[in-house]
């Protein structure tokens, strides 16, 4: 009596193991815990940041930053309005991190750290990172308005006020805090930088 031989198999695919991928996410966790204590929040990343909500001050109150600008024209009218209207175009989460890079003066007038990065280092960070190079000497060195921000921001007034044509501009950074007073909500601004800008 005769048996009908086994079909024959390929070769099993070999399967990777639990623990190896266990293990990396791990260690990426880890990598991005470091990276975020050095650095701004990464992405992606396998975790979304920790959200506080507004932080109030020993006093009770509630602060933020805000700035308006004061447009004037060459026939010699001036325009006030919120510096938020220079930025429809971005998205709502990021404006003002946009408009504090480009328009509020920096008390540092250099990169902090002393450290010279390696070579390699510095070729990851300029062909790989280039965004994240420009973004950290932002926050960091002032040596005012850029001038491409300048032309930027003369496109964004003539798209507010056309016919008009822009002399110059004032940006106002003021700090609005929020006390609660017989409870009610009371608000209160300082002034605290200016800054002017030419065309």
């Amino acid at each position: 009596m005769c048996s009908n031989p086994l079909p024959r198999q390929g070769p099993r695919r070999r399967e990777t193991p639990a623990w190896i991928c266990f293990a990396a996410v791990i260690t990426i966790f880890v990598a991005q815990c470091w990276y975020l204590s050095r650095n701004s929040e990464p992405y992606p990343a396998l975790v979304l940041p920790s959200f506080s909500g507004v932080m109030l001050d020993s006093s009770g109150s509630v602060s933020g930053l805000s700035a308006d600008v004061t447009a004037k024209f060459k026939d010699g009218t001036t325009k006030t309005f919120g510096i938020d209207q220079l930025f429809t175009a971005a998205p709502s989460s990021h404006w003002q991190f946009m408009s504090r890079i480009m328009f509020y003066p920096k008390d540092s007038t250099g990169m902090p750290g002393s450290k010279t990065p390696s070579a390699i280092k510095t070729w990851i960070k300029q062909h790989v990172l280039p965004g994240f190079v420009l973004s950290r000497i932002r926050r960091h060195v002032w040596n005012g308005v850029d001038p491409e921000t300048k032309q930027w921001m003369d496109g964004q007034l003539a798209r507010l006020y056309p016919g008009e044509t822009a002399a110059a501009a004032t940006i106002n950074w003021f700090t609005t805090t929020y006390s609660r007073k017989n409870g009610k909500w009371e608000s209160s601004r300082n002034d605290t930088k200016h800054v002017e800008v030419s065309f």
